[in-house]
C-alpha cells in the first residue's frame, strides 16, 4: 500500500459497554486497505475461508469516535506481530499493550490547527488607542520551542480575498527571517530592512493547500514549496536566541497548519 501508516498508540478512556466488532488484519504485521478489509460484528478470530488473515476488536475513543485496534504487541521469530487482546477498557496501554490506528491514506492523522484573531474587545481598545496595526485582526498561530537549527515540514493554508502588502508571512524567529507572500513573488526579509531577497518561484496562492518545508541553519535557509526548492544563502540568517515560527494571514482572513513535523538539526552537519 502507498502511503501506508499504522502504529501502536495510547490513547485516553475507550468505551466498554458499545457493542464490539471486528476488523480483518493479515498475518501480522501488515494490514489490509479499508476497502478490502472483512468486517463482521459476529465473534470470530479469523477471517471465513482465510485462516491466515486474523480478526482483531476494535474500541472507540470516548472524546471523538475515533476507531482502534485494540492489541498486544509480540514477537514470534523475530517478526513482529499484533494479536486481540480483550481488555478493552485498559486506558492508557504500555510497551506491550495498546491502540492501533491503520490508514493507507497520505494524511490520516489530523492535528490541524486554526489561527485565531484577538478577541473583539482587544480589537476595540487598541483601534481606540490608534494602534490598528497590532490590534489583532490577522489570525495567528505561533509554534514554540523551535530549534536555531532544524528542518520543519507541515501543509499551510491561507485563506482570503486578495493579497495585503506583507502579508500572509511566515516569521521565522520574531521579526528576524520574514517570508512574505504575493501573486508574484516569495519575500523573505531578514531583521525587518537588514537585507531583502524576492524571487518569482516558489509562490505561494490563496485558499489552498500547501506543502512546506523550511530547514535553517545559520547561513542558509531553504524554502520549499509543492516540491519547489529555494535555497537562501546570507551570513544574516541565524536564529541563535529565536524558538518561535509565527504564521500571519490577512486581515479577517483565515490561516492552517497541518501534518507538522520538526526535526532538530546539528550544527556542522552536512
Amino acid at each position: 500500500m502507498r502511503h501506508q501508516s499504522a502504529g501502536v498508540v495510547q490513547t485516553g478512556g475507550l468505551t466498554s459497554r458499545r457493542r464490539t466488532s471486528y476488523n480483518c488484519l493479515l498475518s501480522a504485521p501488515s494490514l489490509e486497505p479499508e476497502a478490502s478489509r472483512h468486517i463482521t460484528g459476529q465473534y470470530q478470530v479469523r477471517v471465513p475461508g482465510h485462516p491466515d488473515k486474523a480478526l482483531l476488536p476494535l474500541g472507540f475513543c470516548r472524546e471523538c469516535g475515533q476507531e482502534y485496534l485494540v492489541v498486544a504487541k509480540v514477537g514470534r521469530d523475530d517478526t513482529l506481530a499484533f494479536v486481540s487482546r480483550r481488555d478493552v477498557d485498559a486506558s492508557g496501554g504500555d510497551s506491550v499493550t495498546g491502540y492501533l490506528y491503520v490508514s493507507s491514506g497520505r494524511y490520516p492523522w489530523r492535528a490541524q490547527l486554526t489561527g485565531s484573531q484577538s478577541s473583539k474587545e482587544f480589537q476595540e481598545k487598541m483601534v481606540a488607542k490608534g494602534d490598528k496595526a497590532h490590534a489583532g485582526f490577522k489570525p495567528v498561530i505561533w509554534l514554540k520551542k523551535v530549534p536555531e537549527n532544524f528542518v520543519c515540514t507541515m501543509r499551510v493554508r491561507y485563506d482570503g480575498e486578495a493579497y495585503a502588502k506583507g502579508f500572509p508571512l511566515i516569521d521565522i524567529g520574531h521579526h528576524i527571517h520574514t517570508l512574505t507572500f504575493s501573486e508574484k513573488a516569495t519575500t523573505l526579509t531578514i531583521r525587518k530592512d537588514v537585507e531583502k531577497i524576492a524571487l518569482e518561484a516558489p509562490l505561494f496562492a490563496l485558499n489552498t493547500w500547501h506543502d512546506v518545508a523550511i530547514e535553517l541553519k545559520k547561513g542558509t535557509l531553504t524554502l520549499t514549496i509543492d516540491g519547489k526548492k529555494h535555497r537562501f544563502n546570507s551570513a544574516n540568517i541565524d536564529m541563535t536566541g529565536q524558538s518561535q515560527i509565527d504564521f500571519k494571514a490577512i486581515d479577517l482572513g483565515t490561516c492552517q497548519i497541518d501534518d507538522v513535523k520538526l526535526w532538530k538539526g546539528i550544527v556542522g552537519g552536512a
